[in-house]
């Protein structure tokens, strides 16, 4: 082999930082150690217009093609790289390179006791997309109202036309179908574990998946343990204990989540808590205040627009990397299930409060393993800070919770992972 060709298929703009993006740069630069490597990143937004700044990759708006066997046949990749699930993103893809004999790799980013899941009962699932549905979506130029829910149409019927390319049987056409929009809209079927989700290989965080995948069917001879190629920039070895040291000021950084553009509340709650917790902090003279808002999902002018009313020098950051930022603040406040920045305060040793005012808390994965300080009323923020130095989190929660995330935690995951792919195409 000269060169390999690899598809992904992938739901965000490249100049974005989240999971997807990480994972696909991290492992398309240990391939390209060991072989002259291509990247197909077939883009799955609303939106068409990107700017690729990325030599060795072919970006490709998925409106380019009819369906997912139609990309096959067009790209001829040597090999799909996909998550291992029955989304829009993954299954049309899985069936459409099984159609055309093309290899497969499968993965999963988190390990299997490691529970992100959220809004997993019927109403707040169908609420939640709803919600998402008729919102506005930022990747759609102008933010037009309703992108998402015409984006989410388009999707499917391209997974309908995959099924009709594939040459599916009528009564599996069928129930896929059923299955497929019951999934994708409401979130209440467990499909983690399901025989039509083998592939080649599938590579796993850590060993805990594997019980669990065997006992649906999934052949042994399949899994692979890589770790997750997502966490390779984190170093499990320097994480710095949490020793928070009383100041006369004390720094402190609010990390925000994307509740609002997800659909999982409203942009009046959202805004009025926020509120809440910024007149809070403001109360005390000795405590100072900034902000990290997400990367790509949130606006930093509606934020300044917002902050002038409480007439203060509350910096904002957005496109900073939070690990750097962190460096400057004794306390970090944040709310959510999980996020890629709660995993980089964990790291970086900082003291972490969890705000429950949007999320259950037996859901809140920090929480849940006992890696934060649990705030469940803005009054108590206070009472809460200048207690930090009396009870600090034992560091050796946090490393179990990072080995049920991804075990090897290692830096290597990539390596491992680009290794699979390469045996895999020449096997």
């Amino acid at each position: 082999m000269d060169e390999i060709r690899i598809l992904m298929v992938i739901p965000y703009l490249p100049n974005e930082k989240n999971v997807a993006t990480i994972f696909a740069k991290n492992i398309l630069h240990s391939i390209e150690k060991k072989i002259k490597t291509k990247l197909i990143w077939i883009l799955q937004t609303p939106s068409q217009n990107f700017e690729n700044i990325f030599p060795n990759v072919e970006i490709k708006p998925i409106q380019n093609f009819s369906d997912a066997c139609d990309i096959m046949d067009k790209e001829k990749p040597d090999v799909v790289i996909t998550e291992s699930s029955f989304s829009l993103s993954s299954y049309p893809f899985i069936l459409a390179a099984k159609t055309k004999k093309i290899p497969i790799v499968s993965y999963y980013h988190y390990g299997h006791d490691f529970n992100i899941t959220s809004f997993d009962s019927f109403n707040s699932g169908f609420l939640s997309k709803l919600k998402r549905f008729f919102s506005k979506s930022k990747d759609d130029c102008g933010y037009n109202p309703f992108s998402r829910g015409v984006f989410y149409l388009y999707k499917y019927f391209f997974y309908l036309k995959t099924l009709k390319s594939s040459s599916v049987g009528f009564s599996n056409f069928f129930s896929d179908v059923v299955e497929s929009l019951w999934i994708n809209s409401f979130g209440t079927i467990d499909k983690k574990f399901d025989v039509r989700l083998i592939t080649d290989k599938i590579c796993l965080p850590n060993d805990n998946w594997i019980e669990h995948l065997e006992k649906f069917g999934i052949p042994k001879t399949t899994l692979v343990v890589t770790g997750s190629p997502i966490f390779d920039n984190y170093n499990l070895s320097k994480i710095k204990p949490q020793n928070f040291k009383q100041k006369n000021t004390i720094k402190i950084l609010l990390v925000t989540a994307s509740h609002v553009s997800h659909g999982f509340v409203s942009e009046k709650e959202y805004y009025e808590n926020l509120f809440k917790i910024i007149f809070e902090i403001q109360k005390n003279p000795n405590f100072s205040l900034d902000i990290k808002i997400h990367p790509t999902s949130e606006n930093i002018q509606s934020y300044s627009k917002i902050l002038k009313e409480f007439n203060s020098s509350i910096q904002i950051f957005q496109q900073e990397n939070l690990s750097d930022v962190l460096n400057t603040y004794d306390v970090a406040i944040s709310f959510g299930i999980w996020t890629g920045a709660h995993l980089d305060i964990l790291v970086s040793g900082t003291p972490l409060i969890m705000m429950t005012v949007f999320d259950n808390p037996e859901e809140i994965a920090v929480l849940k393993y006992n890696c934060a300080y649990r705030c469940d009323f803005v009054s108590d923020l206070e009472k809460i800070i200048n207690n930090l130095s009396v009870n600090p989190i034992p560091i050796n929660n946090i490393r179990s919770f990072l080995h049920l995330v991804s075990n090897p935690f290692d830096g290597k995951a990539s390596e491992r992972f680009a290794e699979i792919i390469i045996s895999t195409i020449k096997n």
